[in-house]
């Protein structure tokens, strides 16, 4: 009877093992498929991979991130939430649904989730600025200036981290601090034209006709017929 029992478990062990290698060989193509852009082929294969092993996070994690890919954002949320059922502390799953969340606009939970993330990775510099921009979302400029800051000093050179810095700054009427953004993130990118047109509204705000000039002339050096710039020039010479 003992050896009985050890033959079935030793059986069911090559079972499980050759299962798992099946639902990998799987999500190994499924990331091929998914490589390409071809979400639905990925889709297809890691749900045939999760039928073999649906305690596989990472396959509900990567299935959620093709139908992201594809706008269904209510089934890569659920993916999300299934693969963090599994592992709990999953900061790519966290930090995918906190993503999805803020396509969704319910930036509450988005903000839950980036937290969440970051608690496991705490030097993750996107998910810093993706919860900057959840505060941002939510006219909350501090916690938000606070996040981008912090993914400035894991990141110096995060331009977007800059810009939004910068705006947040700007509409707390801190011009100085917003120029100085600006400024920073052009040094990195010097045509940049969103980042030109916002130091130009900036300077105009505060008077400074020339600077603000100088920023829209660079601007429709770049593009000819930004609207924005056009308009902008005529009413600073208007003011004039």
């Amino acid at each position: 009877m003992e050896n009985t029992t050890n033959g079935t478990t030793g059986k069911l062990d090559r079972m499980l093992i050759i299962d798992k290698a099946i639902a990998d060989g799987y999500f190994y193509h499924a990331c091929l498929c998914a490589e390409k852009g071809d979400w639905d082929q990925a889709i297809e294969k890691y749900t045939a991979g999760l039928k073999i092993d649906p305690n596989y996070a990472m396959a509900f994690n990567n299935r959620g991130l093709a139908y992201y890919k594809k706008g269904d954002v209510e089934r890569a949320i659920a993916d999300y939430t299934a693969a963090v059922g599994i592992e709990p502390k999953f900061a790519m799953a966290l930090f995918n649904r906190g993503n999805a969340y803020n396509r969704k606009r319910d930036y509450d939970r988005a903000i839950a989730d980036y937290t969440a993330s970051l608690n496991s990775e705490p030097d993750d510099a996107i998910a810093l600025y993706n919860r900057g921009y959840a505060y941002t979302k939510k006219n909350d400029r501090n916690h938000a200036i606070e996040d981008y800051t912090a993914a400035l000093k894991i990141n110096p050179d995060y331009t977007e981290a800059l810009i939004n810095r910068g705006n947040a700054y700007a509409e707390k009427r801190e011009r100085d601090h917003a120029i100085e953004d600006y400024t920073a993130a052009l040094k990195i990118n010097p045509n940049d034209v969103e980042c030109l047109i916002n130091r130009a509204a900036t300077y105009a705000e505060a008077g400074k006709w020339d600077n603000a000039t100088a920023d829209l002339e660079a601007v429709l050096r770049i593009e000819s017929s930004n609207a924005n710039a056009i308009q902008m020039l005529k009413l600073i010479r208007q003011q004039r």
